[in-house]
């Protein structure tokens, strides 16, 4: 769907859009990217896997600041933000690539501590 799809010369919002420009999302939908998208099929319950995950992401951090020497701590961090860079450039690309590598770049997009996909425009006030 359309955020501004007009009607007649009166500006019209989209199913999902609200306010000038039909730049927000209406209550019930959150910003998924660039698109409203609706909360219907979203249950807080996902929010569980992802604190979790980010515990053990930050504590192997941690961990390896303490138990690795400078080279090789250098080294992991490096990967680590090249890694980010390239699924960055991915999912800014997703217009023009097959469906499954959006769905590749979408699926890996944790690395860019990108959790819109639990939709926390649903449960948190905006």
């Amino acid at each position: 769907p359309f955020a501004c799809p007009g009607h007649d010369r009166v500006p019209k919002c989209g199913e999902g859009y609200k306010g000038d420009y039909c730049s927000l999302c209406s209550e019930g939908y959150y910003r998924s990217g660039v698109a409203c998208t609706g909360c219907s099929n979203n249950p807080p319950s996902r929010f569980v896997p992802v604190l979790l995950a980010a515990v053990v992401f930050f504590g192997a951090i941690a961990i390896a600041a303490v138990v690795l020497n400078d080279t090789k701590l250098d080294t992991i961090v490096g990967m680590l933000l090249s890694l980010q860079q390239l699924i960055s450039i991915g999912n800014s690309a997703s217009a023009h690539i097959s469906q499954g590598a959006q769905n590749l770049f979408s699926g890996l997009s944790w690395v860019l501590f990108d959790y819109t996909w639990i939709s926390p425009g649903c449960y948190l006030p905006s």
